[in-house]
């Protein structure tokens, strides 16, 4: 079974949201921003694949690059970004600017690095909590804009 599927990638992302804010309350900030970029990143794939109605993400891939013309290349480290997700949605960009609260927030959240599961720093407690804050409301943002 195909793990990267849409109802994993969708369950997963209320998953990575609920396991940061755990993290959150143990005071582990770095694993909570970890967890708040990740659930976003699931977020924005499992939108994908209900806007370009896939299944699963090389299926998703294969449809992008047929209409895009380049291999997206969605499960590398290309595939983390969040900017580069989200310019997979079209017309994803004027959506946010006419909120503009949620484009500082997805900017925010932009600065999400899948590189932070290996730093060694336990992060802060105000940059988590902001974090968090913003990942709350741009998932909600993506759950009823896209």
């Amino acid at each position: 079974m195909e793990t990267e599927n849409r109802i994993n990638l969708r369950k997963a992302a209320f998953q990575r949201k609920n396991d940061a804010h755990a993290l959150l309350e143990k005071q582990r900030w770095r694993g909570a921003m970890y967890l708040g970029g990740y659930a976003i990143e699931c977020k924005l794939k499992a939108q994908l694949l209900d806007y370009y109605a896939c299944e699963t993400v090389p299926e998703l891939s294969n449809v992008l690059e047929k209409r895009f013309g380049y291999q997206p290349q969605l499960t590398t480290v290309r595939g983390h970004s969040l900017e580069y997700l989200f310019g997979f949605l079209p017309n994803s960009r004027e959506r946010l600017r006419h909120h503009r609260d949620r484009e500082q927030e997805f900017t925010v959240c932009n600065g999400w690095q899948h590189s932070w599961r290996y730093w060694g720093d336990a992060g802060g407690a105000e940059n988590a909590m902001y974090f968090l804050e913003c990942v709350d409301r741009v998932f909600q943002w993506l759950t009823h804009n896209i």
